[in-house]
């Protein structure tokens, strides 16, 4: 544990050293500059005070406003004003970084460059993806004036980073009403080739914020299509996040080595070599995971500043590379940092997630022994996440915890969990295979409804031609389920008839019945077995109490029948088991149905099926509904009126 605070302490005083060195250097050249110089050097001094001091920085910030008054440097007002407008919103002060970010407008347009003002309206809407509205500027305002300056300088970078800004947050956090598709189509419908590639990666980063993923894919691909490194490599980044959120991970390593072989000097490398370490991690490749994690985290340490969720993130990927590497020391301080973290961060996936990996720690390091207080934790917060790729290993960790210390109970209750999360999962992967199919067709179709609205009237035979490949689809889909309809139908009469046939033999289908728990024995391996005598004692009883229909009793328990056959509950018991290989309420509940069929199959009996379950001596008929469904193979209702389908045929015959 000292070893670890020792470390702990180490990185962050490393840190913090790096970081005075640069300003410190900084400091120096404004002692040095005169003149306008030292305005340009306050503003790169103020510019590096951001994420260390944003208050120092608005301060060195107004040094060089007000220098730049004095020498009348009016070009350089308009980057102090974006430095301290940001300083503003590093500290939530939204309304004040606002009015800098007005000023920066306003210079910039007299006096400034195209460049300043593009920063300034990227700022905007920073602003307005945090929540804040300003009476100058809305969102479409400042989109289009940075697409203008775009256009201007064909260069979308900046446009593109500030709508994929306002697209990611309105999907988290739903603050502003902007219409994104509305705004992307409109642009859609008069871009020309430059402008194209940026379109699709929006779409991309809109469909994929809102985890409409193979909408996101298809839209993606189109933006590949063009020769735009840039947005090529955005595309292959996103593409690796969505199918590394879907658990493909080869296809996601795929794409992400395509975006490593665009040689770009951009931050986003940062969330490459992230995606990379954890796509490696879902590979089980640690030592190239950690070669990922190394490239990221020196990164980091060049001057870009590792927010909480970032920092916890790193610890959690060094944590599980290191315990995959059995590097466990290494991981000890890994991981009790990533908890640590997890303890500031919101929501609980970040702690549930830690306390997974803390588990695995443990169990590697002494078995099933120590893990008591982080099985409680887990334990504690698991039905809290919403999110099953998560608490699905987290179930299965308290599963085998607990059976392993003998706690059945407690194994049986996450099991159960476990199941659950684990068939939606599997229900989610179908889910997968189906919306990727329904988007391929989703997105032909809405390719074809822009091409038409960009073509004249004179196309409306393009428009008659879908409309005849969209009928011919919904007819072949119908007919297709009409088909399957029949095919099902075919095989519930065949299971009817079938069972028509074999009205009177025993079926030895287990059912489930909402019988009395006590009337059932278990037979254990170890029961003395009833002598011959006993056994027919026995048998002639029951069978003189099934020839006068005893099960047909609505309160039939074991106890009565056993009174009722001259014997205790544990012979009958044992007695059923051993002939009829079932226990008691399967075997009632067999009778009952086989009776069920004969009275069903009796053309002359009239009973209604909602009378039927009393006389078979159920006290409902949604529990004999489900009793014959599981039995036989359809419900009640199906069986009688299949029957007497095959009545009337015989007749007319």
């Amino acid at each position: 544990m000292k070893t670890t605070i020792l470390i702990l302490f180490l990185v962050i005083i490393f840190k913090a050293f790096s970081q005075n060195t640069k300003i410190d250097s900084l400091q120096q050249e404004v002692n040095k500059a005169k003149g306008t110089n030292r305005i340009l050097q306050l503003n790169e001094l103020a510019y590096t005070y951001w994420d260390i001091d944003s208050k120092k920085s608005i301060s060195v910030g107004n040094q060089a406003l007000r220098l730049a008054e004095q020498y009348k440097f009016n070009k350089a007002k308009a980057r102090t004003y974006n430095i301290i407008s940001w300083a503003y919103f590093l500290l939530d002060n939204f309304h004040t970084a606002d009015k800098y970010c007005d000023s920066s407008l306003v210079v910039s347009k007299s006096y400034g460059t195209d460049l300043d003002r593009m920063k300034s309206l990227r700022n905007k809407t920073s602003f307005y993806a945090q929540g804040y509205t300003s009476k100058n500027y809305s969102i479409k305002t400042c989109l289009n004036e940075l697409l203008e300056l775009s256009h201007k300088k064909r260069d979308y970078e900046r446009f593109e980073d500030a709508a994929s800004n306002i697209i990611i947050h309105n999907a988290v956090y739903k603050i502003n009403d902007f219409n994104t598709i509305g705004y992307l189509d409109s642009l859609l419908l008069k871009a020309d080739e430059n402008l194209k590639p940026t379109l699709y990666l929006l779409y991309g980063y809109y469909y994929e914020s809102n985890l409409q993923h193979f909408k996101s894919i298809e839209m993606l691909k189109k933006a590949l299509i063009f020769k735009n490194d840039r947005v090529r490599f955005q595309s292959y980044i996103i593409l690796g996040s969505i199918y590394n959120d879907l658990n493909r991970f080869k296809e996601s390593n795929k794409y992400l080595l395509e975006a490593l072989t665009i040689n770009l000097d951009s931050g986003d490398l940062l969330t490459l070599y992230f995606n990379l370490a954890a796509v490696n991690i879902g590979l089980e490749d640690y030592k190239q995971a950690y070669k990922y994690a190394m490239a990221y985290n020196k990164l980091t340490g060049n001057g870009y500043k590792l927010y909480k969720e970032s920092e916890w993130r790193l610890c959690n990927n060094f944590g599980r590379i290191y315990l995959g590497l059995d590097s466990l020391k290494k991981a000890v301080f890994y991981i009790n940092r990533a908890l640590l973290l997890s303890d500031s961060l919101s929501p609980k996936e970040f702690k549930l997630i830690a306390l997974q990996t803390k588990f695995k720690l443990l169990k590697k390091q002494s078995g099933n022994k120590n893990l008591g207080e982080t099985v409680g934790a887990i334990a504690q917060i698991i039905d809290s996440v919403k999110d099953v790729q998560i608490t699905y290993e987290g179930y299965r960790q308290l599963t085998d915890y607990y059976e392993s210390t003998g706690d059945y109970k407690k194994s049986l209750h996450y099991l159960e969990k476990w199941v659950v999360v684990s068939d939606s999962l599997k229900s989610r992967e179908s889910l997968q295979v189906f919306n990727e199919f329904q988007t391929k067709y989703e997105t032909k179709n809405k390719e074809h409804q822009i091409s038409t609205q960009q073509s004249i009237i004179s196309q409306k035979d393009k428009l008659i031609v879908f409309v005849v490949i969209a009928g011919s689809l919904l007819f072949a889909a119908l007919f297709v389920i009409f088909i399957l309809y029949q095919i099902r139908n075919k095989a519930y009469k065949l299971l009817v008839y079938q069972n028509a046939g074999n009205i009177g033999k025993a079926q030895l289908v287990k059912t489930e019945d909402n019988t009395i728990e006590e009337d059932s024995i278990e037979i254990k391996n170890g029961s003395s077995p009833l002598d011959e005598e006993l056994k027919k004692q026995i048998e002639i009883s029951l069978n003189k109490q099934l020839n006068i229909k005893v099960y047909l009793e609505s309160n039939l328990i074991l106890k009565t029948l056993a009174e009722k056959c001259n014997t205790n509950r544990s012979y009958l018991s044992q007695f059923i088991n051993e002939k009829y290989t079932m226990n008691f309420n399967t075997f009632i509940n067999e009778l009952r149905i086989n009776e069920a069929k004969l009275i069903l199959a009796n053309k002359s009996t009239q009973i209604p099926l909602k009378e039927l379950y009393l006389k078979l001596g159920y006290h409902s008929y949604s529990v004999f509904n489900d009793a014959f469904k599981k039995h036989v193979g359809v419900t009640p209702a199906f069986y009688l009126k299949t029957i007497n389908s095959l009545f009337d045929v015989s007749n007319q015959n």
